[in-house]
């Protein structure tokens, strides 16, 4: 017994070092990347950050709000999950029955796999964040760095989680996240729009955008259904499996498991955003972006910046990638910390 508790102490000391160290690359990579740019051009950041009506604040808050109902979703998850890796949690929710109550509401109401926020809330707000992330990609100047910059975080990701599977021995991997789908729709639509400027000399057109979403939902509903309209019969419907396996393993026994993941054949674990059929939402946000903006990029709703309601909202908005990155590990931490004063012992 005295082993058992050793191990799961040491493993929760590793998983926090490890949760802690992700927070501190991130915030650090978010210092780093400001006071450099502060350093090459001084007066344009200022400008920047004094100016707002440089910025679409109906952008920010079309990803603000997404973001912060998931920074809330995934503190329902990490709540009770941090709570019974502590030795006495079970005494503990006898000697307080409103914390009891309040983790039985969460696993019957919000995390239930057939409830209504998993069903229909997850997929709406995922789906507009990413569909925003394609407005977003016309007003970028710069694509190719900005989907760098998210290979960068969805690798950080990736690993973070690898290390979390082995130290819990339980499937945390996030082989293919929002992230990495955000990274490979970003970096496929700047080459995209590099060769219609080197071949044709002109940007990518709206209806171009249109057909590679169309193209991208198409393949979707022909693996998703398993309906095959040439010979009208149905074949294998995706995803045929669910990744539950530790990830090298997986990877030992199927070499090609990531890659089936990541189009959808196989389900990730935890947060699966396969590229059919999201990649199609992202170009579908890219060509509503270039529709209703067109070469000005103006606001249309430029009030929104007097919207004192709004304003926490928006920058959210403006940092989504950083708060995606740092609130899962200083959500841990911060419980940790109060349940540790509460009585709770690993």
């Amino acid at each position: 017994m005295s082993e058992n508790k050793e191990t799961t102490f040491y493993s929760q000391y590793v998983y926090i070092c490890v949760s802690t160290s992700d927070f501190c690359f991130s915030f650090s990579f978010y210092i780093y990347k400001n006071v450099y740019n502060m350093a090459v051009n001084r007066k344009r950041v200022l400008v920047k950050g004094l100016v707002s009506q440089k910025r679409i604040p109906e952008i920010d808050l079309l990803r603000g709000i997404p973001i912060f109902l998931v920074v809330l979703f995934h503190f329902c998850w990490i709540f009770p999950n941090v709570l019974f890796s502590f030795s006495n949690c079970y005494e503990m929710l006898e000697t307080h029955p409103n914390l009891a109550d309040f983790v039985l509401f969460l696993n019957q109401d919000i995390l239930a796999g057939d409830g209504v926020i998993h069903t229909y809330l997850v997929p709406l707000f995922g789906g507009l964040f990413i569909f925003v992330c394609g407005i977003s990609s016309v007003f970028s100047r710069n694509n190719l760095k900005r989907a760098g910059l998210l290979w960068l975080a969805a690798f950080l990701i990736s690993l973070v989680t690898l290390a979390a599977s082995y130290i819990l021995q339980t499937s945390l991997f996030i082989g293919w996240g929002v992230i990495h789908l955000m990274a490979f729709s970003i970096l496929l639509y700047a080459l995209i729009k590099l060769f219609f400027r080197k071949i044709f000399q002109k940007e990518v057109p709206i209806t171009f955008c249109l057909v590679v979403s169309v193209l991208f939902f198409f393949i979707a509903i022909f693996f998703w259904t398993g309906f095959n309209p040439i010979n009208r019969a149905y074949i294998e419907t995706w995803p045929v499996k669910v990744c539950l396996d530790l990830p090298l393993e997986r990877l030992a026994k199927e070499p090609l498991s990531l890659l089936f993941e990541a189009v959808g054949r196989y389900q990730g674990n935890v947060d699966w955003w396969p590229i059919f059929p999201y990649t199609g939402v992202i170009f579908l946000g890219i060509a509503f972006g270039k529709l209703l903006y067109g070469k000005q990029k103006r606001s249309k709703m430029p009030c929104l910046n007097r919207c004192v309601l709004l304003k926490p909202f928006c920058f959210i908005g403006q940092h989504t990638l950083y708060i995606y990155l740092a609130h899962q590990p200083l959500i841990i931490v911060v419980l940790v910390v109060v349940f540790l004063i509460m009585g709770f012992k690993f």
